[in-house]
């Protein structure tokens, strides 16, 4: 899977306009756990959907992302941090010792993992709650079907299996629907929300084919939400 840090680089100044569906995930995220914790780590913090949803000031908020760019339009203050970084290659214990974090979010992010099962059991052996948002693969199921691809995120199998072995941690799943006046403005939305990865390997002949059929005018977002409180 290509990452997708390059395209988030891209068009994350066009980031907030387009994520409607992430700002609602995240307000889901942050209700999951009822807005606690006053040390929070927000994990692929984009541009700061999870501080919004919290609505209130906290004793210390770090806001990780890979992308500088989301970071740089994160919300700022003197109680915020950023960091960038990888979450697929961070020393977890020592972060969270570091800033003393008793609270874990992550909103729409997750599914980018190269290797979610293990990402998922740091996580977990954090022994901290947590409120998570996954994306699954059954998103924008109708677009993979109609180009003949696989999504590159992680199957729902997968987050259904390794949720299974932490029986404290509930889930649940949500689909969402969002609508489009064309294929071709349902396209742009795709690259300028920066997950145009799931198309990447598609030439640009059959995306030109697509936009002029004009058949497709939804995407459907399949969430995994996991809570341990």
């Amino acid at each position: 899977m290509r990452h997708p840090v390059n395209a988030f680089e891209r068009h994350a100044h066009h980031y907030d306009s387009v994520n409607h569906i992430q700002q609602k995930i995240a307000t889901h995220v942050v209700a999951g756990l009822g807005a606690r914790g006053e040390r929070i780590l927000d994990i692929g913090c984009g541009t700061g959907a999870v501080y919004g949803a919290l609505g209130r000031k906290v004793d210390h908020f770090l806001a990780l992302d890979l992308s500088v760019s989301m970071l740089e339009r994160h919300p700022k203050a003197v109680h915020i941090e950023t960091l960038c970084a990888d979450f697929d290659t961070l020393a977890w214990e020592a972060i969270v010792q570091t800033h003393r974090i008793d609270t874990l979010y992550s909103a729409s992010s997750l599914q980018w993992s190269r290797d979610f099962v293990a990402l998922y059991g740091a996580l977990y052996r954090l022994h901290l709650p947590f409120s998570l948002g996954v994306l699954t693969a059954h998103t924008f199921g109708e677009l993979h079907a109609l180009l003949g691809i696989e999504s590159p995120i992680v199957r729902r199998q997968t987050i259904e299996e390794v949720v299974a072995t932490t029986p404290d941690v509930t889930m649940t799943f949500e689909t969402m629907q969002t609508h489009f006046a064309s294929t071709q403005s349902l396209l742009r939305y795709i690259q300028n929300s920066g997950v145009a990865t799931t198309h990447a390997t598609v030439s640009p002949t059959k995306l030109r084919a697509l936009a002029r059929a004009n058949t497709l005018r939804h995407l459907s977002f399949e969430v995994a939400y996991l809570t341990r409180r």
